[in-house]
C-alpha cells in the first residue's frame, strides 16, 4: 500500500517537472519569435529611413508627394576679356581741339562733317588723343587736306587756307529788325530781318564805316577792315534810346478851359506856364520794358509774363497805373541825368492847343497827368505854373473807388485837336486801365 503511493507519488513530481520543462520550451520559443519580430521591424525601418548615400532621409509628413530632385545646373561660361581693351585697363584720353578757319568754312574731321561760327572757330570737345585727319573748305579759298596731332587736355590748330579772291564780304548780324545798312554812307536798300545777316558781298579790302539806324534806338557806328577773300562777321545791338523825341514848348500865356465846354472844364482863364520840352509820341512797349527789365519793377497785367505783344514795340503802353508812370520817369531821370516827370494838366493842354498837329497820337489812348483832380479847381485855380489842387476828390468807377488823377487825350470822334486839348477826365490813381498811358516832359535848358 505505501509502495504504491510512493509511485504514486514519483509518477506526480514527474508529470510535473516534465509540464514544467514544455512550459520553459515555450517561453524560450516565445521569446525568440518576439525579438525576431522586433529586428525585422526595426530593419525595415531603418532601410526607408536611408538613401543609398547612407544618410538619413527626412520623414514624409502625411499628404505630401514626393518631389523629383531639380537637374543639376551647368556653370556659365565666362566670356573671355578682350585683347583690345584689357581688363582693368585704362579709358583712352582725350582733349578739346580748336579749329581756326575762315567763317562759315566746311570742316571734316575723320569724315564727320563741321561747320566754323561766324568767327571762324569750331570747338570740338572729347576728341580722342591722337592724329586725325582734316579737311578745311571755304569760298574764296583753297581746299586744304591734311592731318592733326591732338594732345591732353586741349590742342589748337589754325587751317593754313590760301586766299584766291581779290575783294572780301561783310556780314551783319542785327539785333533788331527793321534797321537801315549804311556802309560808308550808302543805304543798303533793305532793311534788316530777324535772325537773318546781311550780307554785303564784292567789297575791296580796306576800312569801311558800318551803320545801324532804327527809330527809337540809338544808332550803331564802327569802322570795319574787309580783307580779300574773306567774310568778315559784324555783330550790332542796338540798345533802346532812353531819350524819347520831345518838342520845345515855349514860355508863354494861353486859355485854358472852354467855357462852352464840360462844367469841369469851366470856367476858362489865361495861365502862364516857364518853357518845357514833351515827348512827342506816349512812351511806348518797348522803352517801358527797359525799364523793368532793368530796375526789376512788375510789368503791366496785360503782358504775357515780361514781353508785350509780338510787333508791338512802337505801341503806346497801356495798363498801367499812376504810380507806375511815376517809377518809370524816376528811373528814366537816373538813366539819362535829366530831370523827367509827368505833365500837369495845364503843360499838356498847352502843348496840345499850340503844337496839336506835331502829335501825331492823340486820341490813341488816355494820358495820366501829374494833378489831382477836382471838379470845381477851374472855380479857383492857378494862373502862374499851376500843378492842381492839394488831393484829389474820392470817387467811384468802374467799381472801384479811391482818389482821383487827371486823365487826357482819349477822346476819339472829336473833329478838332482843339476840342480834344480842353476835355478833362479822371481815374483812381492806384488803379489800371487797358487804355491808359502817358508820356512825359523834362524842364527846358535856359
Amino acid at each position: 500500500m505505501m509502495q504504491r503511493k510512493t509511485d504514486h507519488g514519483t509518477r506526480g513530481i514527474g508529470r510535473n517537472l516534465r509540464k514544467e520543462r514544455r512550459v520553459s520550451v515555450l517561453s524560450v520559443i516565445s521569446a525568440c519569435s518576439v525579438c525576431f519580430l522586433l529586428f525585422f521591424v526595426l530593419s525595415a525601418v531603418f532601410v526607408r529611413a536611408q538613401n543609398p548615400t547612407g544618410r538619413d532621409i527626412p520623414p514624409k509628413k502625411p499628404g505630401t508627394t514626393e518631389k523629383k530632385p531639380a537637374p543639376a545646373r551647368r556653370p556659365t561660361p565666362r566670356p573671355a576679356p578682350s585683347r583690345s581693351a584689357p581688363v582693368g585697363s585704362p579709358a583712352p584720353a582725350t582733349a578739346r581741339l580748336i579749329i581756326s578757319a575762315p567763317p562759315g568754312a566746311i570742316i571734316d574731321i575723320d569724315g564727320q562733317r563741321h561747320t566754323a561760327d561766324r568767327a571762324g572757330d569750331l570747338i570740338i570737345d572729347r576728341i580722342p588723343a591722337g592724329s586725325h585727319q582734316l579737311s578745311v573748305t571755304a569760298a574764296g579759298f583753297a581746299a586744304w587736306r591734311g592731318s592733326v596731332q591732338v594732345s591732353a587736355p586741349a590742342s589748337g590748330f589754325t587751317a593754313p587756307m590760301r586766299n584766291t579772291e581779290t575783294t572780301g564780304r561783310l556780314a551783319v548780324f542785327i539785333s533788331e529788325a527793321g534797321t537801315d545798312l549804311l556802309i560808308n554812307g550808302k543805304s543798303q536798300g533793305f532793311k534788316s530781318s530777324a535772325g537773318a545777316p546781311v550780307v554785303v558781298n564784292g567789297l575791296s579790302p580796306g576800312s569801311y564805316e558800318v551803320r545801324a539806324v532804327r527809330s527809337g534806338f540809338e544808332e550803331w557806328r564802327e569802322t570795319v577792315q574787309v580783307t580779300a577773300g574773306l567774310r568778315r562777321a559784324v555783330v550790332v545791338n542796338l540798345k533802346p534810346t532812353l531819350k524819347p523825341e520831345t518838342i520845345r514848348i515855349p514860355a508863354g500865356a494861353f486859355r485854358m478851359g472852354d467855357d462852352r465846354g464840360a462844367k469841369d472844364a469851366r470856367p476858362a482863364r489865361s495861365v502862364t506856364l516857364r518853357g518845357f520840352e514833351i515827348s512827342s509820341l506816349e512812351v511806348t512797349n518797348r522803352l517801358y520794358k527797359a525799364f523793368i527789365d532793368a530796375a526789376g519793377y512788375a510789368p503791366p497785367l496785360a503782358w504775357s509774363g515780361r514781353s508785350y505783344p509780338e510787333g508791338q514795340d512802337e505801341a503806346p503802353v497801356t495798363g498801367i497805373r499812376w504810380i507806375d508812370a511815376e517809377a518809370f520817369c524816376r528811373w528814366l531821370s537816373q538813366q539819362t541825368g535829366q530831370r523827367y516827370r509827368l505833365p500837369t494838366e495845364a503843360e499838356w493842354e498847352r502843348a496840345v492847343s499850340a503844337k496839336g498837329s506835331e502829335f501825331s497820337s492823340i486820341g490813341r489812348i488816355w494820358e495820366w497827368c501829374a494833378d489831382w483832380y477836382d471838379p470845381e479847381y477851374y472855380k479857383r485855380g492857378e494862373s502862374l505854373n499851376p500843378t492842381g489842387p492839394p488831393r484829389g476828390v474820392r470817387v467811384k468807377k468802374q467799381g472801384l473807388q479811391g482818389e482821383a488823377r487827371v486823365i487826357r487825350g482819349g477822346i476819339f470822334g472829336r473833329k478838332t485837336t482843339a476840342q480834344r486839348a480842353s476835355v478833362r477826365e479822371f481815374f483812381i490813381a492806384d488803379r489800371a486801365r487797358s487804355d491808359i498811358g502817358f508820356r512825359v516832359v523834362r524842364d527846358a535848358a535856359p
